[in-house]
């Protein structure tokens, strides 16, 4: 069955699971109507109809998953569709105040409880701090806030809908022959094809990943939410992504949500190669030396989730590098940046990661690189193994893209004595 999952999951652990994003999501929204009700310029009478509209629009977000799962096949252009769009607009917009809200607030505790705050003369050149002037420096903090989620809310909802940009690096690996120098990797990672990511976005990425003329295409995970008969009007205009050395994928942690395991057949039927702690010796003839062949190692591990889904063994760069030629380059494709140090103890040359979303939108743009060893961007690790983390060709959840614009990786190879 395309639906099945992967591995049963006891009623007791979805009930914890279930609970706590209940309690999360309305414990939140709860917070953030005392915090802000107190700006609304009605009457007391009327307040229980604003606190009554408030969780009707937290519960319409908790059920927009429920909603989602159950719609098989899943229509891009219905009308639950376009609920489901609003409620995760929603959900980004209330993330974003939240986020906002915490330290504003703690400013003002402090403001509130220490003297030294309370009487600096920045504030009150008279002296104290007035129950006045606090209550205005309250009401312009919050206001402020509400202002710039709102703002952030509509700007990164544009930024998402603009799509993905060619992002170009040069990558210098050493001893990389001269039959794969200036080769062109387009990757395309985290493209999320779900409730909000449907057959415009897909054949907007597949024009532009093809107009790059791309020698290979590599799909780091993460590929889908939802089951195939849900998405497979969507999936199946993947098919057109050609490259003359062939389209490699391999499993993100969201596939492992919606059964690894059929997507994998479901690619592999497409004619996507499968890169399970595994790889292949990509070759290449000499322009002008007959029977030469370079040579490029490109290799793959399976999401570090896997071993709580059934894979025997989880990542294993090790294991995918095993029988390589040693002296030829390798490229390995690995889900998560953190995937980096086992990467470089097996003599990874190239680490291609996603996942990280480089942040998605601010401040997840802030916090992102406290959770990763590299969020974004290219490193070289430890002075040894190269490391691209895709930014996310699409987005997660919300549609924000706040100062953090999705990508289409496009890596040319060079040989790092020419670069």
């Amino acid at each position: 069955m395309d639906n099945a999952p992967d591995h049963d999951t006891s009623s007791s652990e979805m009930i914890i699971f279930v609970a706590l994003i209940t309690f999360t999501l309305f414990g939140s929204g709860f917070y953030l109507g005392l915090r802000y009700s107190p700006l609304a310029p009605v009457s007391e009478a009327v307040r229980p109809v604003l606190w009554a509209g408030l969780f009707v629009v937290l519960g319409l977000i908790w059920i927009s998953q429920p909603l989602y799962r159950a719609l098989v096949p899943y229509d891009h252009s219905g009308m639950a569709a376009k609920f489901l769009r609003v409620t995760f607009v929603a959900m980004g917009f209330f993330t974003m105040l939240l986020i906002l809200t915490l330290p504003g607030h703690l400013l003002e505790t402090l403001i509130e409880r220490l003297p030294w705050i309370r009487t600096a003369r920045a504030f009150a050149p008279g002296g104290s701090l007035s129950e006045e002037r606090r209550e205005w420096l309250s009401g312009v903090l919050r206001a402020s806030t509400l202002g710039a989620s709102f703002l952030g809310t509509w700007l990164g909802y544009r930024h998402a809908q603009a799509g993905p940009v060619v992002e170009e690096v040069v990558v210098p690996l050493k001893g990389l022959s001269s039959e794969f120098e200036g080769v062109r990797i387009a990757q395309i990672s985290d493209l999320h094809v779900g409730p909000t990511i449907g057959p415009e976005e897909v054949d907007r990425i597949i024009d532009l990943t093809l107009s790059a003329k791309p020698d290979l295409i590599v799909l780091t995970g993460d590929l889908v939410d939802g089951t195939i008969p849900q998405l497979r009007h969507v999936t199946d205009r993947l098919s057109r992504l050609k490259a003359p050395l062939g389209v490699f994928f391999i499993t993100g942690n969201h596939e492992y949500f919606w059964n690894a395991t059929a997507w994998i057949d479901y690619w592999r039927a497409m004619g996507f190669h499968y890169l399970d702690n595994s790889h292949v010796v990509l070759e290449r003839p000499a322009a002008n030396r007959a029977g030469r062949l370079g040579q490029l190692v490109l290799a793959g591990v399976p999401d570090h989730m896997s071993p709580q889904f059934g894979h025997a063994t989880g990542p294993d760069p090790k294991r995918a590098l095993s029988g390589a030629p040693e002296s030829v380059p390798s490229v390995i494709l690995v889900h998560q940046p953190k995937g980096i140090h086992a990467a470089e103890e097996a003599g990874a040359s190239l680490q291609l990661s996603g996942h990280s979303h480089g942040g998605q939108f601010f401040p997840w743009s802030f916090f992102v690189r406290f959770a990763h060893p590299y969020y974004r961007g290219l490193h070289l690790h430890r002075g040894r193994t190269w490391i691209y983390v895709n930014r996310g060709t699409t987005y997660w959840g919300p549609p924000n893209r706040l100062g953090i614009p999705s990508e289409i990786s496009l890596i040319t190879l060079k040989n790092s004595s020419t670069v």
